[in-house]
């Protein structure tokens, strides 16, 4: 937070509200919350708020994992274009949702899974589950051998990701704006992660240690 315009103070309201607020929270709420002049000053603010919890966040996908790749309809362009995605979904002990993490990332190229996308959310000893078998060539490599997933396995993964579509409408509706499509589907991550945890102070620590380990000279705070 070097060099930001806003005092700590503020800073930590704003964290502090962000954790409160479980259905997410909007620029103009932030714009009223604040009492900013300017709508752009608090999108940009919730911006950096929304990378320090992707920070936080940040950790790869382990044990036995589920992997899926879908069509997001909420997030359609004007042009029709309908982005993909692939979510990564932690299984628990027993191999059975809910898990205990989620990572979601945008496929930049029409169901094509890369390697270094691949690497980024899982780590190298995870055992993989897929939906379609015919995808399983797709995510073959020295370190990972997908099995397809069985039938009640992939009815929970189908509706996280219905509950990550509901969300992402009900609070960004007719305001998706596809280039920060995955700063949406990281902030929904952050929640999802932490709904489970004591209390909201242990979700705040966690959301400004993601705050302190974000230093990007390139970008002006607000």
């Amino acid at each position: 937070m070097h060099g930001t315009k806003k005092s700590l103070v503020a800073w930590m309201i704003v964290a502090w509200q962000f954790c409160l607020r479980k259905q997410g929270m909007s620029a103009k709420e932030l714009q009223r919350l604040m009492e900013l002049s300017c709508y752009q000053t608090a999108w940009s603010w919730l911006q950096k708020i929304r990378r320090g919890a992707t920070l936080a966040e940040s950790d790869k996908c382990r044990g036995t994992v589920i992997i899926n790749t879908v069509p997001l309809t909420v997030a359609t362009t004007r042009h029709g274009h309908i982005p993909e995605i692939v979510y990564v979904l932690e299984l628990d002990h027993f191999n059975h949702p809910p898990g205990n993490r989620v990572r979601f990332s945008l496929v930049k190229q029409h169901g094509t899974i890369t390697a270094n996308t691949l690497a980024k959310m899982v780590e190298k000893e995870a055992d993989i589950l897929i939906h379609d078998p015919q995808k399983i060539p797709l995510l073959m490599s020295r370190h990972h051998t997908p099995m397809p997933c069985n039938n009640e396995q992939r009815s929970q993964s189908e509706y996280l990701f219905t509950t990550m579509e509901t969300w992402l409408n009900a609070v960004y509706r007719r305001s998706i704006n596809i280039k920060h499509l995955q700063s949406y589907l990281n902030e929904f991550a952050f929640r999802y992660n932490t709904s489970s945890w004591p209390d909201n102070f242990t979700i705040f620590d966690h959301l400004v240690g993601g705050l302190i380990s974000f230093s990007d000279p390139k970008e002006a705070l607000p």
